[in-house]
């Protein structure tokens, strides 16, 4: 009669609680929470760097960076941003844009000059504007 496998000794073992040794599970729900923030840094920054260094007009924060229910493990950091030389959107990331101490995340820049109307006047709806320009009122 050939053995028989014992189920028990293929079953993980249960974590232990507390102590040396124990399995610390992360929360979700925090994780998400400090993507997002990481999110927000982000496009701060990167705004700023747009305006600063590239010479953008305005840039706006769109998607689920300003719709929280809808951000996800798999959101990127939107941005529109106007007056941007064509080049600047050959990239997703502009160099240097997560900022000191921080990952980047998955980025799209895109060109708010160019936008279809339905676009614009979701972006006009539902985004944020992030920076602006000293010149544009």
């Amino acid at each position: 009669m050939a053995a028989v496998a014992d189920p028990a000794r293929f079953r993980p073992a249960a974590p232990r609680r507390g102590g040396p040794g124990a399995t610390r599970v992360p929360d979700p729900s925090r994780l998400r929470l400090e993507r997002y923030g990481r999110a927000w840094q982000q496009a701060l920054h990167t705004a700023r760097r747009l305006v600063a260094d590239f010479g953008a007009a305005r840039v706006v924060a769109v998607g689920a960076l300003v719709r929280p229910e809808r951000f996800d493990a798999r959101s990127e950091v939107e941005l529109v941003a106007w007056g941007l030389h064509a080049d600047v959107f050959a990239g997703s990331v502009v160099p240097g844009s997560a900022g000191p101490g921080l990952g980047a995340l998955p980025a799209r820049i895109r060109d708010g000059d160019r936008l279809s109307p339905a676009a614009a006047a979701r972006v006009r709806r539902d985004g944020i504007e992030l920076a602006r320009r000293a010149d544009q009122h």
